[in-house]
């Protein structure tokens, strides 16, 4: 079993543009950026759950480089955690600015 995720990556271009594709759907698109980044990033988990997407777990797989099998040794609250803090590692509202700013995608 492992212990931890060691430490969130910071995703290079091509991996944020990867976790732009899979999570662009789901995030508002007016960010109040006042509000409690749990609030928003809850919102966010409950349209994926909603839409019973991959999106969430293929994320926290992207962001920790773990696979399938490692990620689900881990509590759910643990995981939340970890998918918080890669959002805001890989400033994920301000690479979906620089998206729609470029045209890109969603």
């Amino acid at each position: 079993m492992v212990s931890s995720i060691n430490g969130i990556k910071k995703l290079n271009f091509d991996e944020a543009l990867r976790l732009y594709d899979m999570l662009g759907d789901y995030l508002p698109d007016n960010v109040d950026l006042q509000k409690p980044v749990i609030e928003i990033v809850g919102t966010i988990v409950e349209e994926i759950t909603e839409d019973r997407s991959s999106a969430y777990i293929d994320a926290i797989m992207l962001l920790t480089g773990h696979s399938l099998e490692a990620i689900a040794e881990f509590p759910v609250h643990y995981l939340l955690e970890q998918f918080v803090h890669g959002l805001m590692v890989n400033k994920i509202f301000e690479l979906q600015l620089f998206c729609k700013e470029i045209g890109y995608g969603k």
